[in-house]
């Protein structure tokens, strides 16, 4: 079958590791993915599976965006979950050529560099309609309509506003955060006196730097942070 191995989940990049440093030993047209969810129940063990191409290019044999619809559904009365998929025209005729030549052999599907399924083709398929059978669960059937569905997906790229972060961003805040933060605390300063006249308004400005200084000591010690609304 496709998979060559298991691995823990600590281990799978010392394994991509040596697959890189060791690739010249195995055919050009072999690639290795790992499987999309862990085989165990403590979520540890992932299967490794060996890919290999047509025999014309390295890269899939067939693109998802010929995947027109997928539907994950329980079989006839009620038995194991299974996925059903249709395809236009140019993916069934491709679909039927690759299913005959690889009858008895399995078909890796794999989105972002992971193989979600990996079923066994049991006979030519014409017309683009498949069913994929398995011991799914409904989530894992879920799971892989979704996969199918996505296809090879085209987005472009429109570029809205850009801006330039660098370093010295953080530090001109902090800078312009004190300098209105004294400016603010002078202009208390001068209004208190002026209300409450000089020797009164001194002392209730202390006391409001006293207060100020206790309530930054409280929060220091307790390494709590006070923010504003909004």
């Amino acid at each position: 079958g496709p998979i060559v191995g298991t691995a823990a989940k600590n281990d799978t990049a010392a394994v991509n590791y040596l697959l890189q440093r060791y690739k010249d030993i195995f055919p050009a047209d072999v690639r290795f993915k790992w499987g999309f969810k862990p085989i165990d129940q403590r979520e540890t063990y992932f299967e490794l599976y060996a890919l290999k191409g047509d025999g014309t290019r390295r890269g899939p044999a067939l693109e998802g965006d010929v995947v027109t619809n997928a539907k994950a559904d329980q079989g006839q009365q009620g038995s194991a979950w299974e996925v059903s998929m249709t395809m236009n025209s140019a993916g069934a005729s491709r679909w039927a050529t690759i299913t005959g030549a690889e009858k008895g052999k399995s078909i890796a599907i794999v989105l972002d560099g992971y193989v979600y399924s990996a079923p066994t083709v049991n006979d030519r398929i014409e017309g683009g309609r498949s069913s994929i059978s398995g011991r799914f669960t409904p989530e894992e059937a879920g799971d892989l309509e979704n996969v199918l569905k996505s296809g090879k997906m085209k987005a472009g790229v429109r570029i809205v506003q850009e801006d330039v972060v660098g370093p010295s961003l953080g530090q001109e805040a902090i800078r312009d955060g004190f300098v209105s933060f004294v400016i603010a605390l002078i202009v208390l300063f001068i209004f208190t006196c002026l209300l409450y006249g000089i020797i009164p308004g001194m002392v209730i400005n202390g006391a409001l730097l006293i207060n100020f200084f206790f309530t930054l000591g409280v929060l220091a010690a307790f390494q709590a942070v006070l923010t504003l609304p909004g």
